[in-house]
């Protein structure tokens, strides 16, 4: 997978990426069956610290060459404990 990130500010974090996927033909009692395949898929993300403690992240995966649809993904990070200080 190829992927960058930006950040927008202290708070926002923008990434994107492709990911590209290639499998060979199958293999039954040493004959090979089945077509070369290959699946390239689009990734985009956004990435919120919501406050010191606490972080969301968003994600969308396509399918660009095919038919296997897409997936939508968030996670919340919460950070037990104290906190780093700075000295």
């Amino acid at each position: 997978m190829i992927a960058y990130g930006f950040a927008v500010n202290n708070e926002v974090t923008l990434t994107g990426g492709v990911q590209l996927k290639f499998r060979g033909k199958d293999k039954i009692d040493a004959n090979s069956r089945g077509i070369h395949t290959s699946r390239t898929d689009l990734e985009l993300g956004l990435g919120y610290a919501a406050s010191k403690r606490m972080t969301l992240n968003a994600q969308i995966r396509s399918d660009l060459t095919g038919d296997a649809g897409a997936q939508l993904g968030f996670n919340l990070l919460y950070k037990f404990g104290d906190l780093p200080t700075k000295e």
